[in-house]
């Protein structure tokens, strides 16, 4: 009960050393009044002053119990007693007093109820003690008043100290046995309550690894769906628009296609092609994650770079592009997915080009301890900083179709192949004054193969 007024930093089990020392304390005071009232029934002419003595240790353990300070408490506590058995051994005889003897418990005290520094320094005090003792009686005089003094009390006394020193050292142990009994209990108790903890643990683990597996699942069967969707999509989409070229021809030819009824036949083939090349998206995206054997091939990029260039001929020319690149370092890559990467940023950077600028491009590349960093800049219309992170999500589009044709996936795709080389993607841009697509590949790639022991490069020149 006494706990809850010790400072909240002391620990468990300084707190259980505390509570012996209290419980000490507290004897000792039981004791001063049960000393009082014998000395009180059967006197024995001993003048000692347990009321006091019973007052002092009343304010130490308060003291105890609203600072902790177990040293100077346990210090001062054994003190009192140290001074109290000094002047009762020079009054009942020196070295042949039962109070010398009971200075035993000094040190013993010490070390018990406060430290092994207390009880060794308390030990150093009892033996000089009785050295002095020794040392004052070796004269005849001294020792033969010594020997009186020990008639001056009543028989007693003698029997009385004898008890207390019995009671004193039995409650000492005692203390100390019920303490290590309580202190057995709780750590059962611990033990118990942490085996409960380490089993809910356990079982959350396995909860969590179900869930895992069962939203892997999930997600293999959606990405199967996907697949599966926007492949069996298109024939219908080629049925409709296939169709809708038939109708325009028929109603050409027999002269009932009025302008009204073109207009819808033209909108019907544009939302075909539009929704074929979102499928084709898809599709490729789906394609993307269905993935599962992963083989890293060594590639030199700059010719890989100019392939890129190839394909995308038609826009560079059209749009009348300018690219400047550096020189790019021969690395293990996805050489189809690192084409695709490369194809979709430059695409992106011409499609939001300025109209009234002509557009520049700079690709650029830089050695990391870990890992090549890649960026891809241009003067385009840029991205508002709010938007420069959602660019990425799948489907995320920051302009409508009739300005910007496409289908939000390119970014998406980006991120992904990324992803399987190790590596980041992100944008910086001033919105109208270009952006830079910064990506980072890792050094230690590896396919999954290799990864399970067969170690193995290809080399592509």
């Amino acid at each position: 009960m006494f706990n809850r007024f010790l400072p909240e930093n002391i620990s468990e089990d300084e707190k259980t050393s505390i509570n012996i020392l209290k419980y000490f304390i507290f004897f000792t005071i039981l004791a001063c009044f049960v000393l009082t009232l014998l000395d009180w029934l059967f006197p024995s002419g001993d003048d000692t002053p347990f009321l006091l003595i019973a007052g002092m240790n009343l304010f130490l353990v308060g003291a105890l119990i609203y600072t902790g300070a177990k040293t100077i408490v346990g210090n001062l506590y054994v003190g009192i007693w140290a001074v109290i058995l000094v002047y009762l051994s020079f009054q009942t005889g020196g070295i042949y007093s039962v109070d010398a003897l009971s200075m035993t418990l000094i040190p013993l005290a010490g070390f018990t109820l406060i430290n092994h520094k207390s009880g060794f320094g308390w030990l150093l005090f009892y033996l000089g003690y009785l050295y002095y003792l020794w040392w004052i009686v070796d004269t005849p005089e001294i020792n033969e008043f010594y020997r009186t003094q020990t008639l001056v009390f009543d028989k007693n006394y003698y029997v009385l100290g004898g008890l207390i020193f019995s009671i004193f050292t039995f409650c000492m142990f005692s203390i100390f046995y019920f303490q290590n009994q309580r202190l057995v209990k709780q750590q059962k108790a611990n033990q118990i309550a942490l085996k409960k903890h380490v089993e809910l643990l356990d079982k959350q683990s396995i909860l969590l690894k179900e869930t895992q597996d069962d939203l892997r699942r999930s997600n293999t069967e959606l990405e199967e769906f996907a697949y599966i969707t926007s492949h069996d999509l298109k024939q219908p989409l080629r049925t409709v628009n296939s169709f809708a070229n038939l109708l325009q021809s028929h109603l050409k030819k027999q002269g009932v296609l009025d302008e009204e009824t073109t207009q819808m036949l033209q909108f019907i083939t544009t939302g075909s092609r539009k929704m074929n090349g979102l499928i084709t998206d898809l599709l490729a995206f789906a394609k993307l994650k269905k993935e599962k054997d992963i083989i890293f091939t060594k590639v030199n990029l700059d010719k890989l770079f100019q392939s890129v260039l190839f394909d995308l001929k038609d826009q560079i020319d059209t749009s009348g592009v300018i690219i400047r690149m550096a020189s790019l370092p021969e690395i293990q890559v996805i050489p189809v997915k690192m084409n695709q990467l490369f194809q979709n940023l430059i695409s992106n950077a011409i499609k939001f080009r300025k109209k009234e600028v002509a557009l520049t491009i700079q690709v650029g590349v830089r050695e990391k301890v870990t890992h090549w960093e890649f960026s891809i800049q241009d003067n385009g219309i840029g991205i508002k900083k709010e938007h420069q992170e959602k660019i990425f999500a799948p489907f995320k589009k920051l302009h409508n179709s009739s300005a910007f044709e496409g289908s939000g996936i390119g970014l998406a795709t980006c991120m992904h192949i990324v992803k399987l080389h190790k590596g980041r993607i992100w944008a910086d841009s001033v919105f109208g004054e270009g952006t830079t697509f910064h990506f980072t590949i890792a050094k230690d790639l590896m396919s999954k193969k290799e990864e399970k022991g067969a170690p193995k490069v290809v080399e592509v020149s």
